[in-house]
């Protein structure tokens, strides 16, 4: 009797089992009744069962957006995307084109916010579709959506890439992001595309192109000459380009010599600018002294003058620079010689390998005697 009863109970366990539905399907069918309130109750019963805990999350999502509750919507749809990409991905990559700003800035946030590796590959390999097609609208919406988001190395080479098209609206929007990769843009020999854009007649894109040079510092130093001629051939971008030298940095030896050797026949309020801003620097420009020096032979008194001023800034020349000094040494500008002579001796031991010529000047009866005296200081300074 007792065996009877005891599989009597199994059988009535098993079938009440058998028909019990689970959370999720109760929640689904609550949904479809349009009773929300229900749904998302059942919903998350299910998910703390771990029933279809991405579609649960999802279309507690969905109802949520349907109620325009869009932050506790985006929150389910980032919850669904953290436990598989494949259930909400393709709802969430059209929020970026939604027309109502406030979904696309949690949309924005969303894309920032997933932590789940597998995730972000998926909706990165997404956008990188999008930018390699012909879709205009929406390769400008990626491109405002990046402009959002911490990191986009993913999809860094193909935002890069889309200089290589006609389209100027996409080439503007993209100089706008490409502060944010510029090692990728120098990585992939992009620079020079930013550069080409300087000599463009557009207007927006010669503008945008030296602010994008600017906002990549240190990696855009190669644009520094090119720069430079922008603001001596543009006035109206002059200051702009002048900026934008500055936050990139130090120019090159090289580039420095190519900049000055450039702006040498230009008119008068050019070279006072461009070495006026020079001087500025102060210590950074102490290896461009030999440069600066030059100038001193210039025809007007304005340039001699900002030299004379920016020299003062700087301070004296480095050791490195005295193969330089002692080669000026040989220039006819007797002002040039002077000065030269006065930086090798400030220069102390570290100007030694000029001893030979000072001591041919100071002996030199065809010198003025200014000159003479003051090579015989600065050799005592050197030697002593």
């Amino acid at each position: 009797m007792k065996k009877m009863v005891f599989f009597f109970v199994v059988l009535v366990f098993i079938f009440c089992s058998c028909d019990k539905e689970s959370y999720f399907d109760v929640a689904v069918a609550y949904q479809n009744d349009v009773e929300y309130e229900e749904a998302i109750r059942y919903y998350k019963l299910a998910i703390q069962k771990g029933e279809n805990v991405a579609i649960a999350e999802k279309n507690i999502g969905d109802i949520y957006f349907f109620k325009k509750k869009y932050e506790e919507a985006f929150e389910h749809y980032k919850n669904s995307l953290e436990v598989n990409a494949d259930v909400a991905l393709d709802k969430v990559i059209q929020f970026i084109s939604y027309s109502d700003e406030s979904v696309r800035i949690f949309s924005y946030r969303l894309f920032n916010e997933i932590r789940n590796e597998n995730s972000r590959r998926k909706m990165f390999s997404c956008l990188s579709q999008i930018l390699k097609s012909e879709e205009q609208n929406k390769i400008l919406d990626v491109i405002e959506l990046i402009s959002k988001i911490d990191d986009f190395t993913p999809i860094a080479e193909d935002v890069v890439k889309l200089l290589d098209r006609d389209n100027l609206i996409i080439k503007q929007k993209v100089l706008l992001v490409l502060p944010k990769i510029a090692g990728i843009v120098v990585k992939h020999n992009y620079l020079n595309k930013v550069v080409d854009l300087l000599n463009q007649d557009n207007e927006i894109l010669k503008e945008l192109a030296i602010d994008s040079l600017g906002g990549m510092f240190c990696w855009a130093k190669k644009a520094i000459p090119s720069l430079f001629r922008v603001a001596v051939e543009y006035k109206a971008y002059r200051e702009k380009a002048l900026q934008a030298i500055e936050k990139i940095g130090i120019p090159t030896k090289e580039q420095v010599a190519e900049v000055f050797s450039y702006i040498k026949n230009k008119p008068v309020e050019i070279k006072v600018e461009i070495l006026e801003r020079f001087g500025n620097r102060r210590a950074e420009v102490k290896s461009f002294i030999p440069d600066f020096l030059l100038f001193l032979n210039d025809d007007s008194e304005e340039v001699k003058q900002i030299v004379r001023k920016s020299l003062a800034k700087i301070g004296k020349a480095l050791p490195s620079s005295v193969p330089e000094l002692i080669e000026l040494l040989k220039n006819k500008n007797e002002e040039i010689v002077l000065r030269v002579i006065y930086e090798l001796g400030d220069l102390g031991h570290d100007a030694l390998q000029a001893v030979d010529s000072l001591q041919k000047i100071s002996k030199d009866k065809n010198r003025k005697e200014s000159l003479r005296d003051a090579a015989k200081v600065s050799l005592q300074k050197i030697q002593g």
